[in-house]
């Protein structure tokens, strides 16, 4: 979801890469990369705040993650303050669920102005993939201090890479009821509230309790703007 009519899209591509090196520790077991790609990033108008949500994989380790940029910074707009940040659903020590990392140009070394490239790696959302509660499945969520603004410059490239250990791929999309890739408000044009059919599919059930109510309309609501992965 993304706000002053800027448009944000992303894919989310499975990829094995079998026998790689996890980086992290001594993890082992076959590491895998969960991407998502946001190439739709520039577009018209003076710019702005961007936000997506975005499905994740459905469990797993995170040991890795990279955050490859192509930036184009315009005028005299330092590079420098590009702000990217990304937050998961990652199970901390003390039980809750949730971590960030915000990454700068700063970070990337950028300075001044010009085109810029990266492939930046960190380890601050490394841990145990592990679903909210309340939540049926993961969500991350991205930032962006600004999108594409003629003053300031532009994003030609940004993706998101995880590198995963025992990898459980999310290859559906909660609150899509409509299969237009993402959770918006014409998916409760096809909610009705009512008990399941005793056979066939069941969309609108989100919690998984048999029954459509407003528990169901209320995760749906609480998800609106993810953007749904493609199955690899």
């Amino acid at each position: 979801m993304v706000r002053n009519a800027l448009l944000v899209s992303a894919v989310a591509v499975l990829l094995v890469s079998g026998g790689a090196d996890p980086g992290v520790g001594q993890i082992s077991g076959e590491v895998r990369v969960y991407r998502w790609d946001l190439t739709t990033l520039d577009g018209p108008g003076l710019g702005g705040f961007g936000h997506a949500l975005l499905i994740g994989p459905g469990g797993g380790t995170v040991v890795n993650t990279r955050f490859i940029v192509e930036f184009v910074s315009l005028d005299a707009w330092d590079a420098a303050g590009v702000e990217i940040s990304l937050a998961g659903p990652i199970e901390q020590p003390d039980g809750t669920v949730g971590a960030e990392v915000e990454v700068t140009g700063a970070d990337f070394g950028w300075s001044g102005v010009g085109h810029f490239e990266v492939a930046y790696e960190t380890d601050a959302l490394n841990g145990v993939i592990a679903a909210p509660d309340g939540f049926p499945s993961t969500i991350w969520s991205m930032h962006l201090n600004d999108i594409s603004n003629p003053y300031i410059g532009h994003f030609r490239a940004l993706r998101i890479e995880l590198d995963v250990v025992g990898l459980v791929a999310d290859e559906t999309c909660v609150g899509d009821l409509n299969g237009d890739a993402e959770v918006q408000s014409d998916d409760l044009q096809y909610f009705e509230i009512g008990e399941c059919p005793a056979e066939g599919p069941c969309p609108a059930d989100i919690d998984g309790d048999g029954f459509v109510t407003r528990a169901d309309r209320d995760i749906l609501i609480s998800i609106f703007g993810t953007i749904c992965p493609v199955a690899p």
